[in-house]
């Protein structure tokens, strides 16, 4: 039997023993996706899309404190928010606002 033959025969066994019955080839499992961590407190919520202008400065300072650590700038600014609850982060936040 020629190479094209034989190959042709392989598939159409596999298509006759697929687990769907129907002759159709099965994939192979997939393993789940890792789950996104959930925030502190409950279920995780909807994201909002923020954007915003940086100097190129403090978009490369951003970039590489993100790179250093090993995670994304993203995360980097999520952190920052969530510290505004800390009253002496919310403190140093509004004396860098107000100079």
């Amino acid at each position: 039997m020629s190479k094209s033959g034989d190959l042709a025969e392989r598939i159409a066994r596999a298509a006759a023993a697929s687990p769907a019955g129907n002759g159709a080839i099965a994939a192979p499992p997939r393993s789940p996706a890792p789950a996104a961590p959930q925030p502190p407190g409950g279920a995780r919520q909807r994201t909002v899309r923020l954007t915003f202008d940086l100097d190129p400065e403090l978009h490369r300072a951003l970039r590489m404190f993100a790179l250093d650590e090993r995670t994304d700038a993203s995360k980097v600014i999520r952190a920052f928010v969530q510290l505004l609850n800390d009253p002496a982060v919310r403190q140093a936040v509004l004396e860098v606002l107000h100079v």
